[in-house]
């Protein structure tokens, strides 16, 4: 592999594992939301959100980082985007690494989509559940008590 090119692959691993990193802590936090949602902690299921939605502006730079290398790489071969990991040299160790990287990324992209789906059906599930504590709440209110004689 040309220096310019074993330059640009380790640069996309290593943004690639950045990317890898930011995924897990979602993953992580998915699981202690939908405990948090099943307990009805709403306050900590909050806080873990805002959380997330911090990791996930993360991840949104990260992946403009990705395209451009990607893009620079690209270019310094020579090929289009869509053929950068099919071109790539499985016998490169290098190259393994990326298109391991990237395909770990997929993996944890599709489990992610699975635990947020779970989520929210827990979160469905509590909203309901709230919302009858509620009513019978008001139930509860709408009797009168007997007035004293």
């Amino acid at each position: 592999m040309r220096d310019d090119v074993a330059a640009g692959v380790l640069e996309l691993c290593r943004l690639l594992a950045k990317k890898k990193s930011l995924l897990h802590r979602l993953l992580l936090s998915e699981s202690d939301t939908i405990h948090y949602v099943k307990s009805e902690n709403f306050e900590r299921v909050d806080a873990i959100l805002l959380e997330d939605e911090s990791v996930i502006g993360e991840i949104d730079l990260v992946d403009c980082d990705i395209a451009k290398s990607e893009e620079s790489l690209c270019r310094i071969i020579g090929i289009q985007p869509r053929e950068l990991y099919e071109i790539i040299d499985g016998n490169d160790p290098r190259g393994r690494e990326l298109v391991t990287l990237r395909d770990d990324i997929r993996s944890m992209l599709e489990r992610l989509l699975r635990e947020r789906n779970r989520l929210g059906d827990a979160m469905r599930s509590a909203t309901r559940e709230v919302r009858e504590h509620i009513e019978g709440i008001a139930r509860i209110r709408r009797l009168k008590l007997p007035v004293d004689e």
